[in-house]
């Protein structure tokens, strides 16, 4: 159970049974001996787009409800409950409805439930795998950057295409199990989510960053990080330690502190410490940038909404 409006009292509760069913409490009225409640069962995928702020209150109260019914409650000041009885949706009374266009404000992140995402559209097979494995390479990769960052803790030379397999097991191996990605439900319709298990805040990085690389600053930063890779054929040279890596090292940093520079979740500093060289930190960010251009393509598509993110 939590209070999802909240004014001298609790004025939007939702609550889940044993049987997991999903329940919305709202507040309707009050005289001087008890406080009247409607009673509203829902589907959990509209309590997210609620509380992600897609769709307003009045969608879901009373129209919401996966019954052609409601529950009214009167409750005592001292809990006992006075009166209870059902009433037809179509007869609930307009001022018992909330205000047309009303949407839920500073709700209380329930992190110990997982990081909802909410999927919409066509999703085959092979988007329900691509999707959480980009998931869970962007919130490894920022997890490791923001609580296990040690000098080149990155590795790999080059960061050449056998990253993931080369490099990521390790990576993730060394997140605590309790910390690591899992997808912990998916309810596949339109609307459906997928919930992970996740450090919910390391998550929220994550949707800032597909939130933050539609900057013109950071597309424009990436471009030119990568024309100068292959301006200057860098990928060609075959020696890290050749004497012409210092022709390009203090430019390359440069270039990787301006990439994220717009991209609140990566720090520029802590992807050169963990890099052997300057040009792994390059590609690194550069493969950081894909990744999160690939979600980004999720949700410009009309498949995924993530949640607002909190301040």
């Amino acid at each position: 159970m939590r209070d999802l409006i909240y004014f001298d009292g609790p004025l939007l509760t939702q609550y889940v049974n044993d049987h997991g069913e999903h329940f919305l409490y709202y507040w309707c009225d009050r005289d001087d001996v008890s406080h009247r409640w409607m009673l509203v069962r829902v589907a959990e995928q509209t309590i997210l787009r609620l509380l992600h702020r897609f769709i307003p209150l009045d969608f879901v109260i009373p129209a919401g409800s996966q019954d052609d019914f409601v529950y009214f409650v009167d409750v005592m000041s001292g809990g006992d409950i006075a009166a209870v009885w059902l009433t037809k949706i179509a007869r609930v009374p307009d001022d018992y409805r909330p205000v047309r266009g009303t949407f839920v404000q500073d709700i209380p992140r329930q992190t110990n439930a997982g990081y909802p995402v909410l999927i919409e559209g066509d999703w085959n097979a092979s988007k329900l795998l691509e999707f959480p494995k980009l998931f869970e390479l962007t919130y490894s990769f920022l997890y490791v950057a923001n609580n296990l960052l040690s000098e080149r803790c990155f590795g790999g030379y080059h960061w050449r295409g056998g990253y993931p397999a080369m490099h990521f097991n390790r990576l993730i191996a060394s997140i605590p199990t309790e910390k690591r990605l899992e997808v912990r439900a998916i309810q596949y319709q339109s609307p459906g989510f997928i919930r992970f298990s996740v450090d919910y805040d390391i998550a929220e990085k994550v949707a800032m960053s597909v939130e933050d690389i539609r900057s013109e600053g950071v597309q424009s930063s990436y471009r030119e990080l990568t024309q100068y890779i292959k301006q200057h054929r860098l990928t060609d040279i075959g020696d890290p330690d050749a004497a012409i890596w210092e022709q390009h090292n203090v430019h390359l940093l440069r270039l990787v502190e301006d990439v994220a520079r717009d991209l609140r979740a990566v720090d520029a500093g802590a992807i050169i410490t963990g890099s052997e060289r300057a040009f792994e930190a390059a590609q690194i960010v550069r493969w950081f940038f894909r990744r999160i251009a690939e979600i980004a393509a999720f949700e410009d598509n009309g498949l995924l909404k993530f949640a607002p993110i909190e301040a």
